[in-house]
């Protein structure tokens, strides 16, 4: 059987009609203002959603589960990553000064090229992490962060339990 070629308008398609055959479980708040269809097909979003070069300035995306977001050329100067999930994340060439990643777990995220001058890291989880080529990186607060195997812009390797 040969695989079946699955374009995004098909997939938003199988989506739309599972999300009909849904009951809804929310009891009356105001988290019922939007329908089941909207909030499924919010949460959907964030997986296909291209975030290169955008412009999150200031951002306040606290708490926030991005596992493998691609943040390429992003700005993400001054913003809130506190407690967020991060995982493979690519920040290539983003601009990432002055952000709050505190207690953001970044296992696997790659900063190659990116600017981390100021960035706070304070709680941080840096498995495996690769800020090769980053800019700025003496000058990010590091206070209680988790290091191994994570790879620093010279090319060494630290791990610090």
């Amino acid at each position: 059987m040969e695989p079946m070629k699955l374009s995004f308008i098909a997939l938003l398609d199988y989506l739309n009609r599972a999300i009909l055959g849904m009951k809804d479980p929310r009891l009356a708040s105001n988290a019922t203002k939007y329908s089941l269809s909207d909030a499924v097909l919010g949460a959907f979003s964030v997986f296909f959603m291209q975030m290169t070069k955008v412009n999150l300035l200031r951002a306040n995306l606290e708490g926030t589960q991005l596992i493998n977001a691609n943040l390429r050329e992003a700005n993400l100067s001054e913003a809130k990553l506190i407690n967020t999930d991060l995982r493979y994340a690519q920040f290539g060439g983003a601009n990432l000064s002055k952000a709050c990643l505190e207690a953001a777990d970044l296992t696997k995220a790659s900063f190659r090229g990116a600017d981390v001058s100021r960035a706070d890291l304070s709680g941080a989880i840096l498995i495996e992490a690769n800020f090769g080529s980053s800019e700025g990186f003496g000058s990010i607060h590091f206070d209680k962060t988790f290091f191994w195997k994570t790879i620093l812009p010279d090319g060494s390797i630290v791990s610090e339990p």
